[in-house]
C-alpha cells in the first residue's frame, strides 16, 4: 500500500495518495513511514497542522530517524509564518 500511496503522489494525485496512506495507518498503526509520508503530502498541500502531527506520531514510533525531525521543522516552521 504504501508503494501504491507513493506512486499515486509521484504522479501528482496527492488527495488519493492521502487515503490510501491514512487507510494504511488505519490497519498498520505503527507504520512510521505511513505517517512521514502522509505528513509530507500535507506539506506539499499545505495543511501544515496535519503535516506537523503527522510528522510528532512518527517520531513518537520511530524517535531515531533524524530526517523526520528536520520534516517536522519544516512543518512547524510554515504552521507559525501561517499564523502570523
Amino acid at each position: 500500500m504504501l508503494d501504491q500511496a507513493i506512486q499515486l503522489a509521484r504522479s501528482g494525485q496527492f488527495d488519493p495518495a492521502i487515503v490510501l496512506l491514512t487507510e494504511t495507518i488505519r490497519l498498520s498503526p505503527q507504520l512510521w513511514q505511513a505517517f512521514q509520508y502522509r505528513g509530507e503530502l500535507y506539506l506539499r498541500k499545505q495543511s501544515f497542522d496535519a503535516a506537523f502531527q503527522d510528522l510528532t506520531e512518527a517520531i513518537r514510533l520511530a524517535p531515531n530517524e533524524p530526517h523526520l525531525y528536520i520534516l517536522r521543522g519544516q512543518a512547524y516552521s510554515l504552521l507559525g509564518e501561517n499564523r502570523l
